[in-house]
């Protein structure tokens, strides 16, 4: 008998509806159970990937959810190994996979709608040692972008708590080559604000360039709040290098290179120095120059002040006695460079303990000079001025009269002792600018 290539399919046996529910109630609770259950670890074998959902979604959305309503973690990745607990790729079409290709592509993403919590949270529990939290490499772009919407907050805030002998940082960079470790830009607030509390706020250094820079107004702004604290501080260790360097540009007026304020002068200083100073051009004041020591009779209480003495011309005086030998003739021995230095000699003789006549037998010559008395073995004062000679004080003769500059003129170095206002000084729109920056110093923002 042949087969019958158009005979029906055999059809199974029709199903009660009861037994249809009672299969599908089954199936329900098979998987119900399956997923009732504890899960166990999801594993792959060394060198193998681990994936999870699927690897064709292309349709702009997470090929994989995972959603918990607890207050525990909702994924954990554990490496025991040396390798890395969990990596994010963003890959291009047509790239090979584990490279960065993708133009728009992110590696990892945290975001978190909370205000007190984090959208990426990393922590280096280890020993000490030379690793971090977090390690960032741009390669050929910034290494870290930071940016906020709020006016009131950090970009990014870095705090190091931690305490000891040991100097650390809440944020470290290092620059090779012509790089810069640390650009901040602003256009109305800090393009890098730094605050301590026992150390240093801000901390530059260079091997053979500029350890901070700043350009702006101030271009760079330092505060401290503590009794010993130092606003902005500059250590140069170079044989020729220096701690702090201001160079004025203004071809006028009255730039300077560093200005120093004190708002109470009596009891704090402008400037204050610790050493040696060395001054290259002209030292100019309205106050005599003065000597502060410790009182000769009460040096625990009370200090000295001693003016210099001042003159219209670049003096300079050399004094001292000599007593005549027994045909009243003494010979005054100067120093070898005396004559070098000094011209337009004057002369003063005073007779001590004596009515007798002193007189200069002998003008200088080779560097001494000769007196002469009316009486034997008598004791004479004596006292030489002379002007500089040398080769800068002829380079530059000091003018005694001289007319203020455009901008100076109608102004006053010491308009209250003329009897005119405060606003009349000459600095007194820098002395102002200063002191309303000083009241309007920036609050540490700690938040």
């Amino acid at each position: 008998m042949g087969i019958d290539n158009d005979a029906p399919e055999a059809v199974p046996p029709a199903r009660s509806r009861r037994a249809l529910l009672s299969a599908g109630f089954g199936g329900l609770a098979g998987l119900f159970a399956s997923r009732l259950a504890a899960p166990g670890p999801t594993a792959a074998a060394s060198g193998d990937p681990l994936i999870i959902g699927s690897t064709t979604n292309s349709a702009g959305t997470a090929n994989t959810i995972l959603t918990t309503a607890s207050a525990g973690t909702t994924l954990q990745v554990t490496q025991t190994g040396s390798g890395t607990a969990l990596r994010g790729s963003a890959v291009g079409p047509g790239s090979i996979a584990g490279f960065f290709t993708a133009a728009n592509g992110t590696g990892i993403s945290g975001v978190t709608g909370s205000p007190n919590s984090y959208g990426v949270f990393a922590s280096n529990d280890g020993t000490a040692g030379s690793a971090g939290a977090i390690r960032a490499s741009g390669k050929n772009n910034h290494a870290v972008v930071a940016t906020t919407d709020s006016g009131g907050r950090n970009a990014i805030r870095a705090t190091n708590a931690g305490v000891g002998g040991a100097l650390g940082s809440a944020i470290f960079a290092t620059a090779e080559g012509n790089s810069t470790g640390v650009t901040g830009r602003a256009s109305a607030g800090n393009g890098v604000f730094g605050f301590s509390t026992n150390a240093q706020g801000v901390y530059g250094s260079s091997t053979n360039h500029i350890g901070v820079q700043g350009g702006g107004n101030p271009g760079v702004y330092g505060t401290s709040t503590s009794t010993f604290g130092t606003g902005v501080e500059g250590w140069g260790y170079g044989s020729a290098g220096h701690g702090v360097v201001g160079v004025a540009k203004a071809d006028s007026g009255n730039a300077g290179g560093i200005y120093g304020a004190a708002d109470f002068p009596a009891t704090a200083f402008a400037g204050y120095f610790d050493g040696k100073v060395h001054v290259t051009g002209a030292l100019t004041s309205p106050a005599p120059a003065s000597v502060q020591i410790d009182h000769p009779l009460e040096p625990a209480d009370m200090v000295l002040l001693h003016s210099a003495v001042t003159s219209d011309g670049a003096l300079t005086i050399y004094a001292g006695t000599v007593t005549t030998d027994a045909y009243g003739e003494a010979t005054v021995e100067l120093p070898r460079w005396f004559e070098a230095l000094n011209t337009d000699l004057r002369y003063q003789l005073t007779v001590i303990g004596s009515f007798a006549h002193a007189m200069v037998q002998r003008e200088v010559k080779d560097n001494r000079f000769s007196i002469a008395t009316s009486e034997p073995t008598t004791k004479v004062s004596w006292q030489l001025t002379g002007v500089r000679n040398d080769a800068y004080a002829r380079a530059h003769p000091r003018a005694i009269e001289v007319a203020k500059t455009k901008a100076e003129r109608g102004t006053y170095l010491n308009p209250v002792e003329h009897g005119q206002p405060e606003s009349k000084g000459v600095d007194y729109e820098m002395r102002r600018r200063v002191r309303e920056r000083r009241a309007e110093s920036p609050t540490p923002n700690l938040d």
